[in-house]
């Protein structure tokens, strides 16, 4: 898998100044000295989600795209993408229920997979509809920082995961936050909740089937960073430089 990864991680593009997927709704913008990792690799980054979810059971979180620098320095950014949320959710009942159960929920995460984690730290941008999770997880020897920021649109939940050694995370967070906060969707295609909706809701907030429903997302996102973690492990491992 090692040498696979190596033969992978190779730049292909130049940096742009905005990113989009054919047929997205969604950009993001790439600065300067970053470029967009090959289809191959991505495709072994979301391998290694199907290997490491096969063998503990569960849904494994897809990526769909991944940020490199194009001269190697530790950082490195995924695109996760999920399920659009229930209909008839407050971004208030979105943000209790992260804030209620992520830490629990990442614990038991990092610990089926025999990975540690300081508890998360949560924030919120009510402006923008988006939720912020921080952290730092310790694997092979290796401790890494990441931020996890997810943005909802009608039919898809983004989280754009970023990660830096520990050491380097504070001097690399406004570059890899600038990143996440570039993340833009096409106008009129952003999740509705419904404290902004002009209509009533047809479906009861946080219900038994919402809070189902959110409760996958929450396990999603921490299992989708956890991921990330093994797959910039094994990119380190191939590529130190």
């Amino acid at each position: 898998m090692i040498t696979f990864l190596t033969s992978l991680l190779a730049p292909v593009a130049s940096a742009q100044t905005e990113y989009r997927l054919d047929g997205a709704n969604w950009s993001i913008t790439i600065p300067k000295g970053w470029v967009v990792a090959p289809d191959a690799a991505l495709k072994a980054v979301n391998d290694v989600a199907q290997s490491m979810v096969a063998r503990a059971g569960g849904q494994p979180p897809v990526y769909v795209v991944q940020l490199l620098p194009e001269i190697p320095n530790g950082r490195y950014v995924l695109i996760q993408r999920q399920n659009a949320l229930p209909a008839g959710l407050t971004f208030a009942e979105l943000e209790r229920l992260n804030r209620a159960q992520l830490e629990a929920q990442s614990q038991a995460i990092f610990e089926k997979f025999g990975m540690s984690a300081k508890p998360p730290t949560f924030d919120s941008d009510p402006v923008r509809h988006r939720l912020i999770v921080s952290s730092q997880m310790q694997a092979g020897g290796t401790s890494l920082g990441y931020l996890s920021v997810s943005a909802f649109a009608h039919d898809a939940h983004l989280i754009v995961h970023a990660y830096a050694p520990a050491a380097d995370f504070d001097a690399a967070l406004p570059e890899l936050r600038a990143i996440a906060d570039s993340l833009r969707f096409d106008q009129g295609t952003e999740f509705v909740f419904a404290s902004e909706s002009s209509t009533p809701p047809q479906t009861p907030p946080a219900g038994p089937s919402s809070n189902l429903v959110l409760k996958g997302a929450i396990v999603g996102a921490g299992l989708g960073a956890l991921i990330g973690l093994v797959a910039w492990l094994l990119k380190r491992r191939a590529n130190p430089s």
